[in-house]
């Protein structure tokens, strides 16, 4: 236990004696200095100007019981590559660039109403198994999806690294379907590569070819929704988009994140949730649905090239906020679900559902019966009643009389008196 803490000691105390003589980028691997590198050229292409972008780590492996040399090498690698990436970025970048690490202390943020982060970028390190990868990318995202500023429209980035004998697209898709079914994020680039770190005492890349072991192969995968009457909103397969090479370029040098919703959805069906409310919906015969918001569905669905599959519920007595929630919450997580019925903006429906522009706005006027106008003198001679205001005018005269005789007779006297 000692001999191995102090091997760590010399370890950290010779990493960080390197790092004060070396470059950052010298300081990585070959396949860490390309993938820092590749990141960051689709920063710069893909991923700026934007307002904002948040950056996530994979929590680090506190192995308290056994600390031993291997885990703390990984975890420098994967420190090494952090940093000279987070380097690289905030040196031109002119935006505000967040980073987060499960498990770390976050700032108390006061105002919690701030604007929704454009980009992602999550990192998950060298993983031994396709398993701890997908784990790592879940676990990020659901930390990511707790916060305020938490936006699955988003460009994402996701980098890793697995083996050589990992089925590269197979994983691929797998992260591809966790993101998409569990998330709701589709637009994301996952960039990933294959790793020569020591988990044991013999290297992984054992089956590549000593005359290729210089070559980096970086590849950058995707997918695509609505490409088919076939291929709608489900994920069926993880497209290769471009490839990284040794020499610091991109082979084909395409748009990484192309515009996934088409113009037309090539007649793909989508369920539209709703419950009978007239008059905006109402039921004409079986199984057919007239009324103002579905003629507005139909009109929009017919220019998209969309089907619509209603799925109404019959209005029962229950509560029209009840009868919401309940409708809400057959949305399917991952889809393009509709929802209609007079819906309105409540904060409830916001945290389960994405709300939609205004297609049709209707006025509603308030009538209440007026009063009848009083003049403004009236409510003081209400105050009192008719015989009260003539005792008040008859001392008012009375008091005058005896003032103004009062001021006769003194002069008199004065008179006299003279």
């Amino acid at each position: 236990m000692q001999l191995t803490t102090v091997m760590i000691f010399w370890e950290s105390l010779g990493i960080l004696l390197l790092s004060l003589t070396m470059n950052n980028l010298e300081l990585l691997t070959a396949w860490q200095r390309d993938i820092v590198l590749c990141v960051h050229k689709i920063v710069l292409r893909h991923l700026l100007p934007r307002n904002s972008i948040r950056i996530s780590l994979r929590p680090v492996d506190h192995n308290v019981t056994s600390p031993t040399l291997k885990n703390t090498l990984l975890q420098e690698y994967n420190f090494n590559m952090v940093d000279t990436f987070l380097r690289l970025v905030t040196e031109g970048a002119q935006c505000s660039v967040e980073l987060s690490r499960i498990g770390a202390t976050q700032p108390q943020i006061i105002n919690k109403y701030f604007l929704k982060h454009d980009s992602y970028i999550i990192f998950t390190g060298i993983q031994r198994e396709e398993t701890d990868i997908i784990w790592s990318v879940s676990e990020q995202l659901q930390e990511l999806q707790n916060a305020d500023s938490w936006n699955c429209r988003a460009r994402f980035v996701v980098a890793t690294s697995v083996h050589i004998n990992a089925p590269i697209q197979k994983l691929t898709f797998k992260i591809l379907e966790e993101m998409w079914k569990y998330y709701s994020v589709m637009d994301v680039l996952i960039v990933i590569c294959v790793s020569n770190f020591r988990f044991n005492d013999t290297v992984m890349d054992s089956a590549i070819p000593e005359g290729n072991k210089s070559e980096i192969d970086i590849q950058l995968f995707s997918w695509f929704p609505y490409t088919s009457p076939t291929h709608c909103d489900k994920l069926k397969e993880a497209v290769l988009l471009d490839r990284w090479n040794s020499d610091g370029e991109f082979l084909l040098k395409v748009n990484l994140f192309p515009e996934k919703v088409p113009k037309t959805f090539h007649n793909c069906s989508t369920n539209v949730i709703c419950f009978i409310n007239p008059p905006p919906i109402m039921e004409s015969s079986y199984n057919n649905y007239t009324g103002i918001e579905v003629k507005v569905v139909d009109i929009i669905f017919k220019r998209m090239n969309l089907t619509a599959q209603y799925n109404v519920s019959p209005n029962t007595k229950d509560s029209y906020y009840r009868m919401l929630m309940q409708t809400v919450g057959q949305l399917e997580p991952a889809s393009s679900d509709n929802v209609i019925g007079v819906l309105p903006l409540h904060s409830s429906t916001i945290q389960v559902a994405e709300i939609t522009i205004n297609y049709v706005s209707m006025k509603l006027s308030w009538y209440v019966p007026c009063p009848n106008p009083t003049p403004r003198w009236k409510p003081i001679y209400k105050i009192f009643r008719s015989p009260v205001w003539k005792c008040f005018g008859a001392d008012a005269i009375l008091a005058v009389i005896v003032m103004w005789l009062l001021a006769k007779y003194e002069m008199q006297l004065h008179v006299r008196e003279y």
